[in-house]
C-alpha cells in the first residue's frame, strides 16, 4: 500500500538545463592559439546598444573581441591596445573580429549594404 501522508523524498538531484557556449579557435601569428566564445544576449545587446547609437563597426569588432577572445594563457584583449598594435597584427584582429561575429550570430548587422 502506498503511504501518502509522508512527503515524497527524492533520491536525485534537482536538473537544470544548460547551454554550452559554442567557440572556435582561430590560431594567429600575434596572438598565439586564441579561443573565441560565444557570449550572453544580455553581453550582445549591451555592445549592440553602442553600436545603434554611434554606428562605428570598427568599435563594434573590437568590443565584441573584449568580451569574446581569450588567449592561450588567459588573456583578454582591452580597448586601449587596439591603438597601439602595429599593422602586422590588424589581420589577425580582422580574423578575430570575423570569428567573433559569425559566432555570436551578428554578421547581418554589421554588414555594410
Amino acid at each position: 500500500m502506498n503511504d501518502m501522508s509522508q512527503p515524497r523524498v527524492d533520491t536525485e538531484p534537482q536538473r537544470f538545463f544548460t547551454i554550452e557556449h559554442r567557440e572556435q579557435v582561430v590560431e594567429t601569428e600575434c596572438f598565439g592559439t586564441v579561443r573565441v566564445r560565444e557570449i550572453s544576449a544580455k553581453q550582445i545587446q549591451a555592445i549592440h546598444a553602442d553600436y545603434a547609437e554611434t554606428k562605428d563597426e570598427q568599435k563594434f569588432g573590437y568590443l565584441l573581441l573584449c568580451a569574446t577572445a581569450i588567449g592561450p594563457h588567459g588573456e583578454r584583449f582591452q580597448m586601449a591596445l587596439f591603438d597601439d598594435l602595429p599593422v602586422r597584427a590588424f589581420d589577425d584582429v580582422r580574423r578575430l573580429v570575423e570569428a567573433a561575429v559569425k559566432i555570436n550570430g551578428k554578421a547581418s548587422e554589421v554588414e555594410k549594404p
